[in-house]
C-alpha cells in the first residue's frame, strides 16, 4: 500500500509532469533540426515530420510556461 501511495504521488506531482514536457520540447526541437539539416542537404524527409514536431514543440513550452507559472 506504501509503494502503490508513493507511485501515486510520483505521477501526479508537478515536477513530474515538468520534466516530461521539458523532455517532449527537447526531442521535438532534435526532430525539427535534424530534418531540416536533412532537407538542406537534399535527403527527403517529409514535412509533415516537422509540422508536427513544431506543433509538439509549441504545446510543450506552453504546457511548461503554465506549469511553471503555477508554482
Amino acid at each position: 500500500m506504501k509503494f502503490k501511495n508513493l507511485l501515486i504521488d510520483w505521477i501526479f506531482s508537478k515536477s513530474t509532469y515538468v520534466d516530461l514536457f521539458s523532455d517532449i520540447r527537447t526531442v521535438c526541437a532534435t526532430i525539427i533540426m535534424i530534418g531540416g539539416v536533412s532537407r538542406f542537404f537534399g535527403f527527403h524527409n517529409p514535412s509533415y515530420v516537422i509540422i508536427s514536431s513544431f506543433i509538439g514543440w509549441i504545446i510543450a513550452n506552453i504546457m511548461l510556461n503554465l506549469l511553471k507559472k503555477d508554482k
